[in-house]
């Protein structure tokens, strides 16, 4: 666990504080705006670059466990997510559509920390990792027509733009890379450049505050709004994964990966596309800037009372 890791919340916290102070200096909070999204579409190309999408296969050797996955957070957690903001968030768009793109985008990297902490099979979590990135980047655009579309807030032509910028730009330009570097050279990039990912999504966090941070003062009582459906979210996909890992006969080992696997959010690709997709309202992103302040600790704890 690299100091990335093991301060991460600290690392947001500090980034969000520093975007609040530079909004107070003249001509930087339209600097600021004008890198955010060339800062998350630099994220997402080296996160492209770390993940092995060739590996999707080696999730088919673990179908059982690939299954149960899959069906919880592609078909279950979004049912659930519509329905509690429903009940909760309809009265905050910029909520509504945060909650909803958060928990549509399973984790592709904290949760192999908290399974690890937690004696999980990380074997078993790392080999669905490559399929639960693809399989939400195809399915993004279709959640958030079928939740948030037929609103008619939803342009297509920001959607367009979004998957471009955010998903075949970067996707593309890391396959460039691996494709023209040697696979030893690609290896040890991927190495050098573990973190790069973590600093420019800090730094975006950093820009989107400095630009917008007085939105988020305007809002802050209605983001706390978001915090009851999170928590019953993580409360009822607990449960959930439980029943079913114990359904299935998994071992300990295998129950606690599942746990994270369907807990753990991907909250930087669910801002990025949302920087893209609604560009007119800035308070979605900065809503998913600040999620892992909730989700982390909730993870960290059950991570010491799963062990």
């Amino acid at each position: 666990m690299n100091i990335f890791d093991k301060y991460y919340i600290l690392f947001v916290f500090v980034s969000i504080v520093l975007g609040f102070g530079l909004g107070q200096i003249n001509t930087v909070p339209d600097l600021a705006e004008a890198v955010i999204v060339p800062l998350l579409i630099g994220m997402l190309y080296f996160t492209f670059l770390e993940i092995p999408i060739r590996k999707v296969v080696s999730s088919y050797k673990h179908i059982r466990f690939t299954s149960a996955s899959l069906i919880i957070n592609f078909l279950w957690s979004p049912f659930v997510a519509w329905i509690l903001a429903q009940c909760f968030l309809t009265q905050h768009f910029a909520l509504y559509v945060g909650f909803l793109l958060l928990i549509v985008t399973p984790c592709t990297d904290w949760y192999l920390i908290f399974t690890k902490a937690s004696n999980g099979n990380v074997h078993l979590s790392t080999a669905i990792l490559p399929l639960n990135f693809l399989v939400q980047i195809v399915l993004l655009p279709v959640f958030l027509y079928v939740f948030v579309g037929i609103t008619g807030i939803l342009h297509l032509v920001d959607v367009i733009k979004s998957i471009f910028l955010m998903f075949i730009f970067p996707m593309f330009g890391a396959f460039l890379t691996k494709q023209i570097g040697k696979t030893k050279t690609v290896q040890r990039l991927q190495l050098s450049i573990s973190n790069i990912p973590t600093v420019l999504l800090l730094l975006a966090i950093t820009a989107m505050f400095t630009s917008q941070g007085g939105m988020f003062i305007q809002h802050i009582r209605s983001i706390w709004w978001i915090c009851i459906p999170l928590a019953l979210f993580f409360f009822i996909n607990y449960v959930v994964s439980f029943i079913v890992a114990k359904k299935l006969q998994f071992p300990k080992r295998d129950r606690i990966s599942l746990h994270f696997t369907t807990l753990a959010r991907n909250s930087p690709l669910a801002l990025a596309f949302a920087m893209t997709t609604f560009p007119n309202e800035p308070l979605i992103a900065l809503l998913l800037a600040t999620v892992p302040l909730l989700e982390l600790p909730f993870l960290a704890a059950l991570s010491g009372l799963l062990k």
